[in-house]
């Protein structure tokens, strides 16, 4: 199956209704018998059904606590320190896909 066959299926499918398309979704799951594909099958659809749940500003919303020492929160959110040598050794293998004089020009 090239591209020029996917295009071509694609333009095809482009021109079913919703019914059309769910009979040969039927038609082509019917046929099926491996148990891990039809599972996949069934996690997408279940996926693209459940409803996604709108994020409003109070999710985003903590109480503030008092008496909060830097070593607590560190504690809490498993701060690993790292030298400026190491920090710049993982910056420089980021692959920005520019260079800075182009990002800069952005600007």
């Amino acid at each position: 199956m090239g591209l020029e066959y996917r295009i071509c299926k694609h333009n095809i499918f482009s021109m079913l209704t919703t019914n059309d398309l769910k009979v040969n979704i039927i038609d082509l799951v019917t046929k099926m018998n491996d148990w891990e594909k039809l599972h996949l099958i069934y996690k997408n659809i279940e996926a693209v059904n459940t409803p996604k749940r709108k994020l409003s500003l109070e999710d985003g919303v903590v109480q503030i606590r008092k008496n909060v020492s830097f070593e607590d929160l560190a504690k809490e959110q498993s701060y690993q320190p790292i030298t400026y040598q190491e920090f710049r050794s993982k910056a420089d293998e980021i692959d920005w896909g520019y260079t800075l004089d182009e990002l800069l020009a952005e600007l």
